[in-house]
């Protein structure tokens, strides 16, 4: 998956609608939250107030003056790339590139 398709990937969903997605009950007790949600796997929040923020690992990072929401999505993306370097070469490669089951 490319930069490109990753960022167009991206849907608005509450916390719960991406915890049934993922098939995670973490997010049921939790206040609704609004996510921007990549490849039906990866998030970033949306903090109601014009903000976002990424957390992965232990490291957050949020939108301010210096970074933007494009900044986040582009850490989200290597991140992801990582991830999910074996599905998406798969997904790209020729022979499995029409075919592929993978929906990221």
């Amino acid at each position: 998956m490319t930069y490109e398709e990753f960022v167009n990937s991206r849907k608005e969903m509450t916390n719960r609608e991406f915890g049934k997605l993922v098939r995670d009950m973490m997010w049921d007790d939790e206040p609704e939250q609004k996510f921007l949600v990549y490849g039906d796997s990866f998030y970033i929040e949306d903090l109601g107030d014009g903000r976002y923020n990424l957390l992965i690992g232990n490291e957050e990072t949020m939108t301010n003056e210096t970074t933007s929401l494009s900044d986040l999505e582009a850490k989200l993306y290597d991140y992801a790339k990582d991830e999910c370097r074996l599905e998406w070469s798969l997904d790209e490669s020729p022979a499995f590139g029409a075919t592929s089951s993978h929906n990221p």
